[in-house]
């Protein structure tokens, strides 16, 4: 998923031809992603870069048609984080500070997101 090349491979040797799509996403282990074997069982692996996306999918459904299957989607997740999430907004270089702290060391409830804006 993010660029691990043993990740990637021991999901491949499981699933072999069962496996129905392989997409990097990301590249988060950039340093771990290794060689492409040609061997590799199961579906080559394709790079998934989500402005790709909005490009085919402005030109089949139209912009329009596009922000409406987006909103669609986030409605059901807005509505289940609305039961639980704290949204916290912040603003300067001290909140932005003190959030990265906080994050950094483990401080940050799971429950509470963080908004944070600079000045112009």
């Amino acid at each position: 998923m993010a660029g691990d090349a043993a990740v990637r491979d021991a999901v491949h040797e499981h699933y072999r031809e069962q496996l129905a799509h392989s997409a990097v996403v990301g590249a988060t282990h950039h340093d771990r992603m290794g060689d492409l074997p040609d061997a590799l069982p199961g579906p080559r692996p394709m790079f998934f870069f989500a402005p790709d996306r909005v490009t085919k999918r402005s030109a089949d459904w139209g912009r329009e048609g596009l922000e409406q299957r987006l909103a669609d989607a986030w409605r059901p997740y807005l509505e289940w984080t609305g039961t639980w999430l704290q949204v916290i907004h912040g603003e300067g270089p001290e909140a932005l500070e003190g959030a990265y702290l906080d994050l950094l060391d483990g401080r940050i409830d799971p429950a509470k997101a963080h908004v944070l804006s600079l000045p112009r």
